[in-house]
């Protein structure tokens, strides 16, 4: 291999790799949202009691509408006292022959980006 054929290849290698540390490339049938976390979980129950994220979708916050969040966001550490605004991305779990678990999402969820986290 001539030099310049293994300095091409190694520059395309390295183009390829993504360092970031708050980003992730989406899937192909993923959908990515913005998603407003409230600094404090709720009560609420999914199988069994539990405390859920309290969430909102979008670029603005209104106060009155807060939602439940039962499913986990990958790669996102939830720590009360902060209002996230996260970037995720939002895909559909492969279940094997397509059943879904009665206690199972039919999403799954990753955290892309964490765009901002505010003290409240």
């Amino acid at each position: 291999m001539t030099k310049f054929s293994f300095l091409s290849l190694l520059l395309m290698l390295l183009v390829g790799c993504d360092t970031g540390k708050n980003s992730v490339s989406p899937s192909s049938d993923a959908e990515v949202l913005t998603m407003w976390v409230n600094s404090k979980k709720a009560d609420c129950t999914g199988v069994a009691p539990m405390q859920c994220m309290q969430v909102q979708y979008g670029k603005d916050i209104d106060p009155n509408s807060w939602k439940n969040f039962y499913d986990p966001v990958e790669g996102f550490t939830y720590e009360e006292g902060f209002v996230y605004y996260l970037e995720v991305e939002k895909s559909e779990r492969k279940f094997p022959g397509g059943q879904i678990p009665a206690d199972a999402s039919k999403y799954q969820y990753k955290l892309r980006k964490q765009m901002s986290k505010k003290a409240m």
